[in-house]
């Protein structure tokens, strides 16, 4: 099937191998094996010169893409939730794909975190991405400046220590979706003093948000030091976060208020909120959902 553009196998769960003759599609340009027991991509994969989409998301077995910079006109590499992946030899061949358009991806590693998502390609391509069981954030937070992850749409960010703040986050103008997970240090999402050495001034925060989710955050006192209008909020979701008090809303705060949820857990938090004035808490009077299925909210929608 030397003329076959397109092959799709995912939610393939018997699929465990691809066959060697794989190399013989040499027109392919689509590939998608996401969700499939594939453990090990074969040689012959690297030789489909005129791939340019290939999603290998929710790979539970797949510990491997070494070989990758061979497949030299790809544009979309998607990895999510493949959380077995070593990068080790892998993260300087991504650095090569020079036509990388789109990476989503999954970084468990300081070391992937440095090489990869502060990278000029991490900058330019991830789309998505999921930062778990880290503990130390390099330096290099520190010399971020301006909005230059133009890509960055979706960010989980769960199980790391050490985390004060996520004021990095101001450099993501276009983040649709932001998910914070089991951070127990963390005490602001953005922190007044960073943000103005980030020179992030004139751009909207969080202007494109759609979906914010705060989970166990034990020490987190606040998201945004001022209220922000949030003009593409529609839902946010609370749960266990006994410190915070203040939201970053006021009277004229989301755009679309009639179908805006504010969803939390447990019950007795949302007395605990000191609102902006009287007016804010009765324009989000008619948004308030008490949570009946707590962590249901976690992941990507």
């Amino acid at each position: 099937m030397p003329k076959l553009v397109v092959l799709d196998l995912s939610q393939n769960d018997s699929l465990s191998e691809l066959p060697k003759e794989i190399s013989e599609l040499v027109s392919l340009k689509y590939l998608d094996l996401s969700r499939t027991d594939i453990w090990e991509l074969p040689a012959g994969l690297w030789k489909l010169k005129r791939l340019i989409h290939l999603y290998l998301e929710r790979m539970r077995n797949l510990e491997s893409i070494d070989g990758i910079s061979m497949l030299s006109s790809l544009r979309r590499l998607k990895l999510l939730g493949s959380y077995r992946v070593q990068f080790d030899k892998s993260s300087e061949e991504l650095l090569l794909l020079k036509h990388l358009e789109v990476l989503t991806i999954e970084i468990g590693s300081n070391m992937d975190l440095e090489k990869l998502f502060f990278s000029q390609i991490g900058r330019k391509c991830i789309q998505k991405v999921v930062i778990r069981d880290i503990f130390y954030f390099p330096t290099v937070l520190h010399s971020l400046k301006g909005p230059c992850f133009l890509s960055l749409s979706y960010v989980t960010v769960k199980n790391c220590g050490g985390l004060k703040d996520l004021t990095l986050l101001l450099c993501a103008p276009n983040l649709i979706q932001l998910h914070l997970v089991g951070l127990e240090q963390l005490e602001e999402v953005a922190n007044i003093e960073k943000a103005k050495r980030m020179q992030v001034q004139g751009i909207i925060p969080f202007g494109k948000l759609e979906t914010l989710v705060m989970l166990e955050l034990p020490e987190v006192k606040s998201t945004y030091w001022t209220p922000l209008p949030f003009p593409c909020l529609r839902e946010m979701h609370i749960e266990q976060c006994p410190k915070l008090r203040k939201l970053p809303l006021n009277s004229r705060s989301v755009a679309e208020v009639e179908r805006f949820v504010i969803q939390y857990a447990p019950e007795n938090w949302i007395g605990r909120v000191e609102w902006e004035d009287e007016a804010t808490r009765l324009r989000f009077l008619p948004s308030r959902r008490i949570e009946d299925n707590p962590g249901r909210h976690v992941g990507f929608r």
